[in-house]
């Protein structure tokens, strides 16, 4: 579109989501497909299914959150859960359930992200593997290591990390702020390249929760 001779005249259709709202509907309207009334809440229908909380924190908060904001994330994600909860034959996804099930969506999601990564590198480096008990929070130093070990070029090092924030796989922030990612700011590379720029020397880049379980063992 920015390429375009006739940008500003043609409207900009956004095909990521951004609003978690529009997903926990979207999540709404499965569950109730051909077994509940069209206008029955999502409050009442989640509360059939799920635990209401794990850690403090409302559960289909805790799944949007790690779902990087795409649909097929989050149903897969409540997938694995609804499957270890059947598993086990609970009447609804309990912590466990969610706990396990987060982590078999986890490794899914680096498996995913390497395969990706393969495509842009034009060869494997099994780089997200890298990331192994490397922790949560990386300086621009010790992510560039990371990706050096990997065996990315010097001359890639910037358009990996690009993909990297991208995807969704790393978040920024400054200080103690709290961390910014991609979807939040409506897949606008150049907004979250104007965070980066501004956080200078306090740039710590911000591994995304949904993939720690599969990467912090």
């Amino acid at each position: 579109m920015e390429a375009s001779a006739d940008y500003g005249k043609e409207s900009r259709a956004v095909l990521d989501w951004t609003d978690p709202d529009l997903l926990r509907e979207m999540l709404r309207r499965r569950l109730i497909r051909n077994s509940l009334p069209d206008d029955t809440p999502f409050a009442r229908v989640w509360s059939q299914i799920c635990v209401s909380h794990y850690y403090g924190e409302e559960t289909s908060q805790y799944l949007i959150d790690r779902s990087l904001m795409r649909p097929r994330n989050l149903i897969k994600l409540l997938a694995h859960c609804r499957g270890f909860a059947v598993g086990l034959e609970r009447a609804r996804i309990e912590e466990v359930e969610l706990e396990k099930g987060l982590r078999a969506y986890s490794i899914d999601l680096i498996t995913e992200a390497d395969q990706e990564l393969t495509d842009i590198l034009g060869a494997e480096t099994d780089l997200i593997y890298h990331f192994v008990g490397e922790g949560q929070e990386f300086d621009p130093g010790k992510l560039e290591s990371i990706l050096s070990g990997a065996g990315v070029p010097a001359d890639k090092t910037e358009k990996v990390i690009q993909f990297m924030l991208y995807y969704g796989f790393l978040g920024v922030k400054s200080g103690e702020e709290t961390p910014r990612y991609i979807f939040e700011l409506g897949y606008d590379m150049k907004l979250l390249s104007t965070v980066a720029m501004k956080a200078k020397g306090s740039l710590t880049y911000i591994l995304n929760p949904a993939f720690h379980p599969g990467l912090n063992l």
